[in-house]
């Protein structure tokens, strides 16, 4: 039987009628190196990266491809997208049961793939979500598991970042960390090898942008640049065609869509639906396929409203035109509706065609075509995108040709605003008052790229073909903002440390990946119920009623708008935690980032128009609250089952999980001592629950729930509360259900508080037999330290330093002999694991003090640390912590589908 070729594997994976372009097949045909990948949008750039790596690392079984691909982007939109194309490939080579696929975004519940380090897996993700994990400051998730993604987001990667234009500093950092993970003399290194590679996906790339302060000087290989190759000078085929795909450009730098409080002006508006018309009319003979679609750009929520809203009273009540307004103020339901209204099945049925208004949510991430584009002036590379959806695979012609009559057509228009630069003689006031007027009208954007991308378009001569704007390439390039400043390695070193700060707080990263802009938006939910049948009148929530904010109801409001709409959100009550409650907008500030709750009845919101801030009583507000489905009684009960283990059971098969992790990994990944260090960490990770805080915690709560505990293994590492008598009744019947049972659930599990943390004590125990054993060779002993990292840190309690947490109120003194529970000269008995007998010790704190060496003269437990950090760096660190702790949770998820054990 012949070997599949790419070419098979691609239209298996994508559908018979796709075929691969020959750039999609070179890609995958190179060697996994980071690359720029400068490919024309339309081109199927998503295809090529995803099944590049699953034909080499899943298909091929190449272990020089990186086990994890992770795609990073810079919307939501575009994730959802991404992750539909990639299940549907999935679907259809039959990889779905051994390629995992996993969603990183806000309000994404996500499973646990950190759990499987071994396993081959995309991850899709925005870069808020995914850079700040790989800066070990996961947003969304439990700072106890920052260290997992933090390893394994950092170790065995292919990263992807498309779109590369939109991402802003989140590009830097991604460059930045891509030189950090190098193995190269004088940074930090990664598995394996230190190839952890970078691809940078976009139409309208700037490769200077990628010299970040560590790329600085540092030449790239020639094959880092890639292309189309051969395929940009083809004249004839489907490449050619979106090439070559006849566009007509027209500036029209004086006409505008009016400024703030002013309608678009009229005549403008009557051009656009002529001209709409007369394309309808052009296209009555060609192929129903042909989309029939006006397409109108606009750089802002307001004037998009307004311009929808102009053509809408031209058009009146009776129009046949499918009219859709897109921006970024609808919640994502409605959201969702505007899109499925863009494919070719709904265009079909549209005779008279579809007029689509439009903000800058459309230059990224919606695969659209139109026969018409309207656009306001922008910077080139927004203005290039915004081309890319005229004529967008070629099927109205290419190279000069138009197709069925008719010539696709940009008209671009200007802003309503002064030109500094148009040559009017203006005194210092004049001049600053025009560049005042120019400054708010041309925003989001700078004026001067604004005008600069006019400049540009004029040497287009009319002729906006992809192939033509490579002509402009340098201008698009130089459109495009660069980050001013980049992630430096004090920075990423003070990331790895997971303790909160003296205000109780951790080291912002959103500069890092999102910018240090504000974020300007705030978020308003409406609602009709508030967890019981009664309509809700908007008075105040009860105080025992939890805000549970669903992503789909979600809508964003620009913090610009608060005074214009504050009658609106003066019934909106805002939740202000446990303790304060809800408190009414009336008496607080609204910020960036706040959720505002209102009842539906205040009004603010259509789906046809998205947030308004105007309250229309024949435009009702739908709840999109979606009441989460109650836990069983079985299943609440199973939060009560860990199964039964002694602290030797456990420690085995922690031992068989690690094992079996590292039997599928490359076996040069880690050398034999370090598979010894990592191994003598498990053996010892658990030895701390035979503290007596432990033990006694552990019975008493045992006690309370009245189960016996004759016959149980001994000392104990894992028990079960779920057979409590207090559950049910002697003939076994269950005492409790729902809410009773849940109340009865939570009694239980705060009735075990050890008040100490077992890990701290397993690592004192091994810290001391280690300085027995070495002696003073003890403190420089990497593998040995490796060991006693491990076991510190496998809960993600205690990683860097030794310290209790910071508390919010202290009522008592410090106890400076104590830390996390444990007493200086605390006694732990001997626990026996296989053959070896651990203990008995005498727990000595002292290593706990930074800088200075203990009674015997040993080095603390952080420069333990720091040592590591230099033989390892964070990235190599975190990853052995991956996988420790993978295989100390998998057996614990082991032991709880076991109770009996």
């Amino acid at each position: 039987m012949m070997p599949e070729t790419f070419s098979t594997f691609f239209s298996r994976a994508s559908g018979v009628d796709r075929q691969r372009y020959d750039y999609q097949e070179c890609l995958a045909s190179l060697p996994c190196e980071s690359r720029l990948i400068s490919v024309p949008t339309g081109l199927g750039k998503t295809a090529a990266v995803i099944l590049a790596w699953l034909w080499n690392r899943v298909h091929n079984k190449n272990p020089s491809w990186p086990r994890r691909l992770v795609y990073c982007l810079p919307m939501r939109t575009l994730v959802e997208q991404t992750r539909d194309e990639a299940q549907k490939w999935l679907t259809n080579l039959g990889l779905t049961g051994q390629v995992g696929l996993h969603i990183l975004m806000g309000g994404e519940d996500t499973e646990d793939w950190d759990l499987y380090p071994e396993k081959d897996a995309i991850l899709i993700g925005t870069q808020d979500m995914l850079l700040s994990r790989a800066l070990n400051r996961g947003y969304g998730m439990s700072r106890y598991r920052w260290p997992m993604h933090f390893g394994l987001l950092n170790n065995d990667c292919l990263w992807v970042l498309d779109e590369t234009q939109l991402m802003g500093p989140g590009l830097s950092t991604a460059c930045q960390l891509e030189a950090f993970r190098k193995n190269d003399d004088g940074f930090f290194g990664s598995f394996p090898g230190g190839q952890s590679i970078t691809w940078y996906a976009s139409a309208t790339g700037n490769a200077e942008h990628l010299q970040t302060r560590e790329w600085r000087g540092i030449a790239r290989e020639e094959d880092f640049f890639f292309d189309l190759k051969e395929e940009k000078d083809a004249t004839s085929g489907p490449v050619a065609e979106r090439l070559g795909a006849t566009k007509s450009i027209k500036l029209e730098p004086s006409k505008n869509f009016g400024s703030k409080g002013e309608k678009p002006d009229a005549q403008l508006i009557q051009t656009i639906l002529q001209k709409h018309r007369e394309m309808v009319e052009t296209l009555q003979q060609a192929p129903s396929a042909i989309p029939r679609r006006s397409l109108i750009i606009c750089n802002t929520v307001d004037r998009a409203s307004k311009v929808y809203t102009a053509i809408k009273s031209v058009l009146g009540e009776s129009h046949k035109e499918d009219l859709l307004l897109m921006h970024s103020r609808f919640r994502p339901n409605e959201r969702r509706e505007q899109v499925l209204r863009l494919n070719a099945e709904h265009l079909a049925q549209c005779p008279a065609g579809q007029i689509v208004v439009a903000t800058q949510v459309i230059e990224a991430g919606v695969d659209l075509s139109s026969d018409l584009l309207w656009t306001e002036i922008a910077p080139l590379a927004s203005i290039v995108q915004r081309l890319g959806r005229l004529n967008r695979g070629g099927e109205f012609g290419f190279g000069n040709t138009a197709k069925h009559g008719f010539t696709p057509q940009a008209t671009v228009v200007g802003i309503d605003a002064p030109n500094p630069r148009d040559g009017t003689k203006r005194n210092a006031k004049e001049s600053a008052e025009a560049i005042g007027k120019a400054t708010t009208a041309y925003l989001p954007y700078s004026w001067e790229k604004a005008l600069d991308a006019f400049d540009a378009l004029k040497l287009l001569k009319a002729d906006a073909s992809p192939r033509n704007i490579e002509k402009i390439q340098s201008q698009v390039q130089a459109s495009i903002e660069r980050c001013p400043y980049s992630l430096q390695r004090h920075e990423l070193l003070d990331f790895f440390d997971t303790d909160s700060n003296l205000s109780l707080g951790f080291t912002d990263v959103s500069p890092f990946v999102r910018g240090t802009d504000a974020d300007t938006d705030f978020q308003v939910l409406w609602r009709n119920r508030l967890g019981s049948d009664e309509e809700w009148d908007g008075s105040e929530p009860d105080s025992n009623y939890r805000p549970d904010f669903q992503r789909q109801e979600l809508c964003s409001v620009s913090i610009s708008k608060i005074k214009e709409a504050r009658a609106i959100l003066n019934q909106g009550w805002v939740w202000r935690g446990k303790e304060s409650g809800w408190i009414s907008v009336r008496d607080s500030d609204v910020y960036p980032g706040m959720t505002i709750l209102l009842p539906c009845k205040a009004g603010g919101y259509s789906v046809e128009d998205g947030w308004t801030g105007v309250f229309n009583k024949d435009k009702p507000i739908s709840d999109l609250y979606e009441p989460r489905a109650s836990l069983s009684d079985e299943d609440m009960l199973s939060s009560l089952e860990n199964g039964w283990q002694s602290i030797a059971e456990h420690t085995l098969e922690v031992q068989a999980a690690f094992e079996a992790i590292l039997r599928k990994l490359p076996e040069d990944f880690l050398s034999s001592e370090e598979r010894q260090a990592c191994e003598r960490g498990i053996r010892w990770h658990d030895v701390g629950k035979n503290h007596p805080a432990w033990k006694t915690a552990a019975l008493e709560a045992l006690t309370d729930a009245k189960i016996d505990t004759t016959g149980k293994p001994h000392p104990l590492a894992k028990f079960s509360l779920s057979n409590s008598p207090d559950l049910v009744y002697p003939d076994g019947k269950p005492k409790f259900t729902g809410r009773e049972l849940k109340r009865e659930i939570n009694r239980l599990r705060r009735s075990f508080k050890p008040g100490m943390a077992h890990e701290v004590a397993s690592a004192l125990a091994f810290r001391q037999a280690e300085q027995k054993r070495l002696g003073p060779s003890r403190d420089a002993d990497i593998l040995s330290l490796l060991a006693e990292y491990l076991i510190m840190a496998h809960h993600g309690h205690v990683r860097k330093v030794l310290r209790d947490e910071l508390p919010k109120n202290r009522t008592e003194p410090k106890d400076a002999e104590t830390v996390r529970g444990i007493k200086d000269a605390d006694v732990l008995e001997s626990v026996e694991i296989g053959s070896e007998t651990l203990g008995p010790f005498t727990l000595l704190t002292d290593c706990r003090k930074m800088g200075r060496r203990d009674v015997n003269g040993n080095e603390s437990y952080t420069r333990g640390v720091l040592r590591l950090l230099e033989r390892y760096g964070p990235f190599r660190l975190a990853y052995f912590e991956a996988l420790f702790r993978a295989a100390d949770i998998r057996a614990s998820i082991l032991a709880k589908d076991k109770p009996s054990a």
